[in-house]
């Protein structure tokens, strides 16, 4: 599986997650909408990679999107060896903290399943997916506004502009 996120600077702006798995509809999504349930694009690739076609669609909804709402963005990409850099803001510790929530909650749930002394059940997609939804929600602005401070590509006088103006 593959996760894709994408937010502004502030945090304010966050896009659906993108979920890349191999196969093309798996069976727990079979009976789902889950753009409409759980705010997901699942989207599948042979070895569950972001490659170019998926990326370009992508770019492409992100594209219409910004036009309808007539506005001009810059975007940042990162953690591709093609063209890798080591203070992209993502890597700053945002993934982590999405992967920090991701197992956080998976436990929560999973104590009170044990609670309820219901019997385990392993976790399939869509389940996976629920789970990286309330932890991408549970990513805060801050930690975002922090790690894109922390790489420098804002100039230090814009972040106290970026930050304060809410």
């Amino acid at each position: 599986m593959t996760l894709a996120v994408a937010t502004n600077v502030t945090g304010s702006d966050r896009s659906p997650l993108l979920f890349i798995g191999t196969s093309k509809v798996p069976r727990p999504l079979k009976t789902r909408d889950v753009e409409t349930e759980i705010a997901i694009k699942y989207t599948n690739s042979q070895k569950a990679w972001m490659n170019s076609d998926i990326y370009c669609e992508w770019l492409k909804a992100v594209d219409a999107d910004m036009r309808q709402q007539d506005r001009q963005i810059l975007l940042l990409v990162d953690n591709v060896s093609s063209h890798k850099h080591d203070s992209l803001e993502l890597d700053q510790g945002i993934i982590e903290t999405v992967k920090d929530n991701f197992f956080a909650v998976s436990a929560r749930e999973e104590y009170q399943r044990f609670k309820d002394e219901k019997p385990y059940e392993p976790i399939n997609i869509y389940t996976a997916m629920k789970i990286c939804a309330d932890a991408w929600k549970e990513v805060s602005d801050e930690t975002i506004q922090n790690c894109w401070r922390h790489t420098k590509i804002v100039p230090p006088r814009m972040c106290q502009w970026i930050f304060v103006r809410c």
